[in-house]
């Protein structure tokens, strides 16, 4: 859910890349502390201690104290920078094209996008235009924008358009109305 994907979607890409770890952990001989979340919440001295072992050093009470510190369940700076963000607007639809911008913070490759039409994925395409209004309010590089043509897609002023990023479940503002809606 924090990745906006849809979670059995990738049950099975997630079972394989554990699969893939265990794997791994296996082949190398090197020292390893397996951690889980919820036991480092739960013993956050015990962790400390675990953790301060296996790179071999002894620490004090005052040291161990800064460590547990650390510990901290929904640690809004980790949430931040852990899950992919993205932002973005559906802007309208100009002599049949369909225009915008997506990106995902932080990043600078373009964003790909689904556009739906009723409900159907009918067209995957990339937010990669440049934009003067995105370069010069510093939106990453400005070449976020797209327009892209719905000629021949069948929509009709009822059909409704929503854009979501591909393989997210992450909808650009904007989305989800009827095509008259959007036109200019």
């Amino acid at each position: 859910m924090s990745e906006k994907t849809d979670p059995l979607a990738y049950f099975f890409e997630a079972a394989t890349g554990q699969s893939d770890l265990v794997g791994f952990l296996r082949a190398i001989d090197l020292p390893m502390l397996l951690v889980s979340y919820e036991k480092a919440l739960s013993f956050p001295d015990q962790f400390a201690d675990a953790l301060a072992r296996l790179c071999g050093m002894l620490i004090n009470d005052a040291q161990r104290k800064r460590l547990v510190a650390l510990i901290r369940p929904n640690n809004e700076d980790y949430v931040r920078s852990a899950r992919r963000q993205y932002e973005g607007n559906l802007d309208g639809l100009f002599d049949d094209c369909l225009v915008g911008w997506c990106r995902e913070v932080g990043e600078p490759d373009p964003v790909r996008l689904d556009l739906a039409v009723d409900g159907i994925i009918r067209l995957s395409f990339l937010a990669n235009r440049p934009r003067d209004d995105l370069r010069q309010a510093g939106v990453g590089d400005g070449m976020h924008g797209f327009a892209q043509s719905i000629h021949g897609l069948g929509v009709i002023p009822g059909s409704v358009l929503s854009v979501q990023v591909s393989g997210r479940t992450f909808h650009l503002p904007g989305s989800g109305k009827c095509a008259w809606e959007y036109w200019r």
